[in-house]
């Protein structure tokens, strides 16, 4: 692959790597100059399963597929038929301090609905939001009339947009559901032989490479240093699982988008081919990058073959990591303290 001009030299685990001569390519001012061998002593598989998207030709009934699935939801019916919300007000009185809690029906403006959801359809790349916005008010009218729900074509199109709005997890498990159906699973890419990274990388006996990788985050890092020191026979190898690389992992989102999970882990006793677990390190989960919209839809997304991603945060005043987790009313919260079983784990 690089030719004969890399002589070779020993990485720090005793493994063999290269070292490059002559010019070297840079990243963040370190020259990437050596090459550490992959250890295949640990029990690396050939190869990472990673999901692609189907082709064109075999999407054609997606959208219809989501659409069957969407409107089972039995939140959507409930929706035809409301015109206002119940708001709560709190009221505070200026003068006595007291305060007191009043709901009250607000009728909503069909056309700011709209408006608002129609971000929330684009953002779906799949396929285009028209096709899948008259799909699914094609499914909903069937199933009013099968129900015998009385409706104004206006009212399907509020509950559609309403649902898209308050909530989008409804929507991206109907289009889940049908990606799940299409989508493919490759294996045929092989783990590079060789990972190439600065000279003098701290050893790590478990990594693929022998070496902690450049370029982790802080949180990354803790989290890598933590696996290559487990003692409890749970971690046999880990790998630094590379955004955009041909040969990673990648999971297939609802909105036709991939998501990389920064490890993937060889685990002893996990029910999966390999004992493959991936994992997800994020911050302190306090920030509001952690529950972005598109964090929601990447936590609830499992991979086909390795099932769930299992996502952690460290908590730096306790000086310990807890596992982030999906509840119902769309927000990611702390969940329980990460121990090295909850890799064994195929389900969040």
């Amino acid at each position: 692959l690089f030719g004969d001009a890399l002589p070779i030299h020993p990485a720090p685990n005793g493994t063999t790597g290269r070292e490059r001569a002559g010019p070297s390519r840079t990243a963040g001012g370190l020259a990437l100059d050596t090459l550490y061998a992959l250890d295949r002593t640990l029990g690396l598989p050939t190869a990472l399963a990673r999901e692609v998207m189907p082709r064109l030709d075999e999407m054609d009934d997606l959208v219809e597929r989501a659409a069957e699935t969407f409107v089972v939801n039995p939140d959507v019916l409930v929706l035809v038929n409301q015109r206002n919300r119940s708001l709560r007000l709190r009221l505070r009185d200026v003068f006595t301090g007291e305060s007191e809690s009043r709901s009250q029906a607000v009728r909503m403006s069909t056309a700011r609905i709209a408006r608002a959801a129609q971000r929330q359809f684009e953002l779906y790349s799949t396929f285009d939001p028209r096709d899948l916005k008259r799909a699914l008010e094609g499914k909903l009218r069937r199933k009013c009339d099968d129900n015998g729900i009385e409706y104004e074509p206006a009212d399907l199109r509020r509950a559609i947009d309403m649902i898209a709005l308050m909530r989008p997890h409804v929507l991206d498990d109907a289009i889940k559901a049908a990606l799940a159906e299409k989508v493919d699973v490759r294996q045929d890419e092989p783990i590079p032989e060789v990972y190439r990274g600065p000279a003098g990388l701290e050893s790590a006996r478990k990594g693929a490479y022998g070496v902690f990788p450049h370029g982790m985050n802080k949180p990354e890092r803790a989290f890598a240093e933590l696996l290559d020191g487990d003692d409890t026979g749970t971690v046999k190898w880990w790998l630094r699982n590379p955004a955009n690389a041909s040969w990673a992992v990648q999971l297939v989102l609802p909105n036709g988008r991939h998501h990389f999970p920064d490890f993937v882990v060889g685990v002893a006793g996990r029910p999966t081919p390999e004992g493959i677990a991936l994992l997800e390190i994020k911050d302190d989960g306090m920030t509001g990058r952690l529950h972005a919209r598109v964090n929601s839809e990447k936590i609830r997304t499992e991979h086909r073959t390795y099932k769930s991603v299992l996502w952690v945060y460290p908590d730096e005043r306790e000086g310990r990591w807890y596992r982030a987790e999906y509840h119902s009313r769309g927000t990611i919260q702390a969940g329980p303290p990460f121990e090295m079983t909850s890799l064994k784990w195929t389900a969040n």
